[in-house]
């Protein structure tokens, strides 16, 4: 990664994170599908990439992930992995307040990376974690390890 712009070094350690993520998924035998796949066929028991929803400013986006359970709960993961500092912290509220608008049975902002076990304190992660309890927005932070041990696969 030598030569490379600290935003590329930013951009490249967030796709660590996504493969990151469905490799996890790989390893219960979930699947992963594109997003206009899955409108086709509707299909359970899944992890869609990039799926697309209307973010808190009214516009379109794209989450990282949406785990589509056995009994067809939508789960929501936004990966947040980074080795370099930079902005990835001030995007959690944003990613928060998204969560309480799209509704999902259950959403997860995913933290891995050097950045966040080394230079972010847990308070940070605890008073959003804390904040998104009281708006009952079903939001939950977690480090890339914790995520497996609290799905709800079915």
């Amino acid at each position: 990664m030598t030569n490379m712009t600290h935003g590329a070094i930013a951009q490249h350690s967030g796709v660590c994170g996504e493969n990151l993520i469905e490799d996890m998924f790989a390893r219960v035998n979930v699947t992963g599908m594109d997003y206009l796949d899955w409108v086709k066929e509707k299909r359970k028991n899944v992890l869609v990439r990039q799926f697309r929803f209307t973010n808190v400013y009214g516009t379109n986006a794209r989450l990282d992930f949406v785990f589509v359970t056995k009994s067809g709960k939508k789960i929501g993961i936004e990966s947040k992995h980074q080795n370099v500092g930079g902005s990835t912290d001030e995007k959690l509220p944003f990613v928060m307040l998204n969560a309480g608008k799209c509704k999902f049975d259950k959403f997860y902002c995913v933290l891995g990376g050097e950045y966040w076990t080394k230079n972010r304190p847990n308070q940070a992660i605890a008073a959003i974690n804390k904040l998104a309890s009281k708006k009952k927005y079903h939001f939950k932070i977690v480090k890339t390890g914790q995520l497996m041990g609290d799905i709800d696969f079915e």
